[in-house]
């Protein structure tokens, strides 16, 4: 079944929390492309200039990118953090959630987000004011990918919006650890181990026709949806280790419906 980055959003959300998600400030249209400025000798990434936000470059390398999805938006927004003080692992996990989310049709918003991740601060010795998402311990979501990436700190630039906008999301540095507020929702126990019965080849998840497909990424690429269903392992020796229920791809291959997530105009 072929498709392209217009394909229907019609994926059931019966399986997702009942709370409402968080608002988002939508941005009006934009005037003009947003404003790169590659750092200067004494710049510094925690003290940016007046309405820039730094990037590392390798968190484009992990799957970050812009024009920001409202999902993306709402996890930095519900994080309360400057995306710069995540390492490049933590935005992987939050395009994959996003992604392993559609496939499943539950509501990649942030309650549900934070039903399976916890923050941990960064003990390296000048690395003060950065932090990585930690699975929590009672479900292990995703626990393979790889957390070391190499240098990533020294590779960055600041992006400004368009001149009529402004990031949804903190660009401050916070050098306390977050402490995010949830709505009351989230996953439940039986919809955490649904997700956790399946391995996923996460890098293959993270290329940019599947990152398309979700919506994600606003390269121009055809793809086909059946590409995230190819990505998933079936989880045989979680599912033994665990008593979870086997998931076989072929199951549910057939009806996959994935939702483009519409990106904010920046």
């Amino acid at each position: 079944m072929s498709s392209s980055n217009s394909l229907s959003s019609s994926a059931s959300t019966s399986g997702s929390s009942a709370t409402s998600p968080r608002p988002v400030n939508v941005p009006a249209p934009p005037v003009g492309p947003p404003k790169v400025r590659i750092p200067r000798k004494f710049d510094r990434m925690h003290r940016p200039p007046h309405g820039f936000c730094p990037f590392s470059l390798v968190h484009f390398e992990a799957g970050f990118r812009l024009p920001l999805t409202i999902p993306v938006a709402r996890i930095l927004q519900g994080l309360d953090i400057c995306p710069m003080q995540l390492s490049p692992n933590s935005i992987s996990h939050i395009m994959l959630f996003i992604i392993i989310m559609l496939v499943n049709n539950y509501e990649p918003n942030f309650d549900n987000f934070w039903s399976l991740y916890s923050f941990t601060t960064s003990k390296r010795s000048g690395d003060r004011g950065f932090f990585y998402l930690s699975t929590r311990k009672d479900c292990r979501f995703l626990d393979t990918l790889k957390s070391n990436v190499g240098p990533w700190k020294e590779k960055f630039i600041f992006i400004r919006p368009p001149p009529n906008q402004e990031w949804p999301f903190r660009v401050d540095w916070n050098l306390d650890k977050p402490e995010p507020i949830t709505e009351g929702g989230g996953l439940e126990g039986n919809q955490i181990n649904h997700l956790t019965s399946s391995w996923y080849k996460l890098k293959k998840l993270l290329e940019e026709k599947v990152l398309c497909l979700a919506g994600l990424s606003p390269a121009p690429l055809r793809v086909r949806d059946d590409v995230v269903m190819n990505a998933r392992i079936a989880g045989r020796l979680r599912a033994l280790r665990n008593a979870v229920p086997r998931i076989e791809p072929a199951a549910t291959a057939s009806g996959l419906k994935v939702r483009v997530l519409h990106p904010l105009p920046l």
